[in-house]
């Protein structure tokens, strides 16, 4: 991949909403830039659905969001960074819509006219379904209720909006085709007979009107030259038919008293029989949102009815929706880009070199003093497995940084307490971390019910191939989807990458495919092996199905199997199996592999390594708006696995204690051991330092995540169907415990387990920060993560952020060269945050100022030895002249630092980090401190207790 145009030093991510705003974040920028941050990190800032918390929903591509402040905010924010030489990275949408609430154009018009809209091909809608009712429509799964019962209940009702007859569906407002205004407009012209003779102009103009809305093209009729005059009968009729009411009070009330008629009347089933009429002959088919699991014929982002995928692959959907970016970027507002959910797109390769090229024509043309030669800064949100390699022919720097965050924590946690810990769990839950069977399980589950249409309708494609072919025409559909079934549950990465243009499948993508076929086979003998053997050949384009006769029909199965695959795993694993089994919790994150319950040193030194000489650039994260927990969160929670005895006898001791506020509902208690298991270890990640802080706020956000934790994992509650009994049991469970604060109170017994736990999850978060910075990558952080922060999955990790706490703290921070005091003071204060704030402002700034080192830089694990050895990560990054020292602690727990300070001889006694060859001779500093040190001639090895004199991380730069 060609070198970026600019090449960030360190990112810092913004979630852009309403209550904070454009002009919110340009107040941030000189603290951002006095912590060392040189590029602000947007989240989508397009126009979304009206009041948005996320600005994924986005309805218009060709604008600003208005409620940031819109265009003439963004320009100010923009050039106040270019001003302070700052970068915008900026998060983009290209696989989905917002569809929800009317205020997306383009949906709207589908949802009018059908296969015939102007925008139908923009998103991804199965026009050809195999239900008779839906051919040529698409599903709108907005009801609450079943359809029959919301339509008698009078809640749909057609109405007179300016114009144009549309539809309500309780406060929701939908275009109705031109053609169905026929119906409300017959009886009208009954009812205007009473007031009008038949000979009055206006009566013939409504009459005239009438008979052509009559005979005009339905909405699934895609003929251009009918579709055009549909279009242009429209505004004819709106403008006239406005012009009558509006200047007619008389003929304004036989129209109210038309659509009275025709919206029926509740209790006269009978009365309803011309609305269902009438909607009947819409684009659309309204429907029980339960319904859309089924039956839904558009692709959405994931299971999200309001979220509808685009055919970005389209040329003329990729302009339309990339317009105003590529002008951002063309214009340097925009200097690098986020792709969210690659893995979502047809082809995601083939629209990442769209990006660039289209980039490289607007820069050529532009006379740019820009080099098109160099590329933009490209990111893409990726979620690769331990053994899984970035696409290399796909032209981007690297990933939002999951990989990264994997093993980073993977080398807090004690590898070999894994058996103690599957035990523990096991005699206190009763429950299975066979992680492997839970994630097919969950992830047939999600196919099962919440993607099942999306499976059939990859069914029905893979049955017509079948049909064609002699060997393949006796499959049956049953035999088809199973097999099918099968091998999507078994599929071992988020999905393969094969594209249009492919003629031969890569080898990972091989290797893929064959292993999950030989997994479904293996664990579903029942299904006919060559029903297997038959799609193995389609994923690999091989055998006769492939020939030119089969090829469109293949390459689109290939590419609608590839994006099911992705959502099945997220889905399944992520939001489901996560939730369903947790030995250790932390492990269960964005991008985890729990079975494996951490990460060696040699793996750990192999992937930055490999990183350094592959992706340089790509981001290193920590906590991001998407992890389940933060770091600050995990960092404790990895502590746990360094007193696995201890934990378990708390646990039991815990969990009989509380056992009297738990409730027997038909023999079963509420909550279940399993959630309670999940509780103790989410109090243990989250606990206040100040015990006066476990106050009402502090409870109800843990019963707003255990309320989500236990519908994600679908067993005893669900978002389709929460069982209200159980979550009420769960909610008094955590209100009965917390408040129980005797001298031998579940509450003080689990604070006093937790201090040391609080004390080692400083530790842990300190080495993790530093390692994220010093590592190969560019460091990234999420917004308020500077201080500790101890939040949960979405919502909770998007409360508000105290930027003026920040703010003051920072300013106060001692400049470098430290007093030795100043450093102790950090140190003894270290439970109000400013120790984290001072390391990433020491570690950033310096990053800022020597750049070379960390984007050039090669890797070189250090070894260690002594009576610490195994608790000392450290590695050396140098480039040209320069050499930059990295070493952190790890294990604090079993190391001793809940009872000594992990810093100076005392701890460290004779631990020594020993390197592969001598350490440049001469004048060090200490990067931290700002003081200098000497290292001699000769010297392959540095004693831990110099490094962590002050405190326990170091980062060491030497020059010459």
């Amino acid at each position: 991949m060609r070198r970026p145009s600019r090449i960030p030093g360190a990112t810092y991510r913004l979630q852009f909403s309403p209550e904070f705003t454009l002009n919110d974040a340009r107040n941030l920028l000189d603290y951002l830039q006095e912590l060392g941050i040189t590029d602000l990190y947007a989240s989508p800032l397009l126009e979304p659905v009206p009041g948005s918390r996320h600005g994924y929903d986005i309805v218009r591509h060709d604008r600003i969001n208005p409620e940031l402040g819109g265009d003439a905010s963004f320009l100010h924010l923009t050039e106040d960074l270019r001003r302070r030489g700052m970068g915008l990275l900026l998060d983009v949408v290209p696989n989905h819509m917002g569809i929800g609430g009317g205020a997306n154009p383009w949906w709207e018009d589908v949802l009018e006219n059908g296969p015939g809209s102007r925008y139908a091909h923009y998103f991804d809608i199965d026009w050809e379904s195999d239900l008779p009712d839906m051919r040529g429509r698409v599903l709108l799964p907005i009801l609450d209720d079943q359809f029959g019962r919301v339509l008698e209940s009078g809640r749909i009702r057609v109405v007179w909006d300016d114009g144009a007859f549309r539809l309500r569906c309780d406060e929701r407002i939908l275009p109705l085709a031109l053609r169905s205004w026929a119906i409300p407009l017959s009886i009208l012209l009954r009812r205007a007979r009473r007031v009008l003779s038949p000979e009055d102009a206006v009566f013939r103009d409504i009459s005239s009107l009438h008979e052509r809305i009559r005979r005009t093209a339905r909405p699934w009729e895609t003929d251009r030259e009918l579709v055009g005059a549909r279009g242009e009968l429209k505004e004819e009729c709106v403008a006239r038919l406005r012009e009558i009411f509006q200047g007619n009070p008389t003929l304004s009330s036989v129209l109210e008293s038309a659509l009275a008629e025709l919206n029926g009347v509740p209790g006269r089933p009978r009365s309803f029989n011309r609305l269902e009429r009438l909607l009947s002959d819409q684009a659309y088919r309204l429907s029980f949102w339960h319904v859309a699991a089924e039956e839904i014929n558009y692709r959405r982002f994931f299971d999200v009815n309001d979220l509808a995928a685009i055919r970005v692959e389209d040329p003329e959907v990729f302009h339309a929706t990339h317009a105003k970016i590529l002008e951002w970027i063309a214009r340097g507002l925009v200097t690098g880009l986020r792709i969210d959910h690659i893995d979502g797109l047809n082809d995601p390769k083939g629209y990442l070199e769209r990006i660039q090229g289209e980039r490289e024509r607007l820069l050529a043309g532009s006379g740019s003093s820009k080099r098109a030669e160099d590329a933009l800064f490209v990111v893409v949100e990726k979620i690769l497995s331990p053994r899984e390699r970035l696409c290399d022919s796909w032209p981007v720097h690297g990933t939002t940084g999951y990989d990264f965050l994997y093993h980073a924590d993977g080398i807090q946690v004690v590898r070999d307490a894994q058996g103690a810990f599957r035990d523990l769990y096991y005699r206190l839950t009763g429950g299975s971390s066979n992680f492997p069977r839970i994630s097919r399980e969950s992830r047939t589950l999600i196919l099962d019910v919440t993607l099942s249409s999306e499976l059939q309708v990859l069914a029905n494609l893979l049955l017509r191939i079948a049909k064609r072919g002699r060997a393949s025409r006796d499959f049956t559909p049953r035999g088809l989807r199973e097999a099918l079934t099968e091998i999507i549950v078994s599929f071992p990465v988020y999905r393969s990458y094969i594209d249009a243009r492919c003629r031969v499948v890569r080898e990972e993508d091989r290797a893929a495919i064959r292993t999950a076929v030989r997994t479904a086979r293996m664990l579903n003998p029942a299904v006919d092996p060559s029903i297997y053997a038959f799609i193995e050949r389609l994923l690999l384009l091989e055998g006769e199905e492939a020939e030119e006769g089969f090829r469109e029909e293949v390459r689109r199965f290939v590419m609608r199997f590839q994006q099911l695959t992705a959502p099945v795993m997220a889905k399944g694993v992520e939001d489901t199996a996560f939730y369903r089994a947790f030995p250790l919790a932390s492990l269960n994150e964005v991008g985890g592999e729990p079975r494996s319950f951490g990460v060696g040193l040699d793996e750990f030194h192999e992937f930055l390594a490999k990183r350094a000489r592959e992706t340089p650039f790509t981001l290193n994260a920590a906590s991001t708006h998407d992890t389940k927990r933060s770091e600050d969160v995990r960092a404790r929670i990895n502590a746990l696995s360094e007193i696995p005895s201890e934990w378990h006898r708390a646990c039991a001791a815990w969990m009989e204690r509380n056992r009297r506020w738990k409730v027997l509902v038909e023999g079963e208690e509420y909550p279940s051991r399993n959630d309670e298991y999940l509780y103790y270890q989410t109090l243990i990640g989250t606990l206040p330092f100040s015990e006066t802080e476990i106050n009402d706020a502090f409870r109800g956000r843990i019963k707003e995540y255990l309320r989500k934790a236990v519908r994600e994992a679908k067993i005893r509650s669900s978002w389709i169907h929460p069982n209200v009994e159980y979550e009420a049991a769960l909610e008094r469970f955590v209100d009965k415990t917390l408040s129980d604060d005797g001298e031998e109170g579940f509450r003080t017994s689990i604070v006093r387990f937790a201090r040391p736990l609080q004390e080692s999850g400083i530790w842990n978060s300190l080495s993790g920060l530093l390692l994220k910075i010093a590592a190969p990558g560019i460091p990234d952080f999420y917004r308020g993560t500077e201080l500790w922060d101890f939040s949960l999955v979405d919502p909770d990790n998007r409360r508000p952020v105290d930027f003026k706490l920040r703010k003051a703290l920072l300013r106060d921070l001692p400049t470098l060269p430290l007093r030795k005091e100043s450093l102790s003071e950090l140190l003894a204060s270290r439970f109000d945050g400013r120790i984290k704030l001072f390391l990433m402002r020491s570690g950033l700034r310096f990053r800022r100022e020597h750049p070379l080192p960390f984007q050039e830089g090669g890797y070189r694990p250090a070894d260690s030895s002594g009576e610490k050895e195994t608790h000392i990560v450290g590695f050396i990054r140098s480039a040209v002249r320069e050499t930059v020292l990295c070493a952190v602690l790890r294990h604090p727990l079993r190391a001793g630092a809940a009872e000594t300070l992990p810093i100076g001889e005392r701890f460290w006694g004779d631990t020594r980090l020993t390197f592969s060859e001598d350490l440049p001779a001469g004048g060090w500093t200490d990067v931290l401190s700002g003081w200098k040190k000497d290292v001699p001639p000769g010297v392959a090895s540095l004693e831990a207790a110099r490094l962590f004199s002050d405190l326990p991380v170091a980062l060491w730069y030497h020059e010459g």
